[in-house]
């Protein structure tokens, strides 16, 4: 056997292993977040359509992810989000209603028969937390995040001055460094 039936030997071994664990949390998605798309894994939908589905990450295309989990019967979502983009996705699932777990990266890649490409992502994440695997990472609350955000302006507040000041000195020193030996 070479390394690459190995490889996949192992890999359908982990996933048989997986699909054999009790299920924790019914009726769940999984979404890997992107800056230009969301791609969402739902475990059936009531028209037997695709179960994988891609979203834009705008507004527009939010709320149509959003009408789409609802049709689909999802009450609890998984979602990957290592940057920014997936905090508006966050709160704009809560606001619909679901019970959201924001998860690493990390976590979902130390499980063995993980598949490589993006767009099964949301797949084994979906996967992953049906069986309640994917541990939550820190959500601030409302207060919290409130309190970040005006932190956050007060100290651009505090630090625009003083950029601005030494934009102001350094085009100074530009200017008089320019300026002619005869002229001064």
């Amino acid at each position: 056997m070479n390394r690459t039936q190995e490889k996949v030997k192992n890999q359908s071994e982990a996933a048989a292993k997986l699909a054999a664990l009790p299920i924790a949390n019914r009726h769940a998605a999984g979404i890997d977040v992107g800056d230009r798309t969301h791609w969402v894994c739902v475990e059936a939908t009531p028209d037997r359509s695709i179960l994988i589905r891609e979203f834009p990450a705008h507004t527009p295309g939010l709320h149509q992810m959003v009408e789409w989990l609802q049709f689909c019967g999802v009450t609890t979502i998984a979602i990957e989000a290592t940057g920014v983009y997936g905090h508006v996705l966050f709160l704009t699932l809560l606001e619909a209603g679901f019970h959201v777990v924001m998860t690493s990266a990390k976590f979902a890649r130390q499980i063995q028969g993980r598949p490589k490409t993006d767009k099964l992502d949301c797949q084994w994440l979906q996967r992953l937390h049906r069986h309640g695997l994917l541990p939550a990472v820190f959500q601030p609350d409302d207060l919290t995040q409130t309190l970040r955000i005006s932190l956050s302006t007060a100290c651009s507040i505090v630090r625009l001055p003083k950029i601005f000041c030494s934009k102001l000195f350094d085009a100074s020193i530009a200017s008089t460094s320019r300026t002619p030996a005869n002229m001064t």
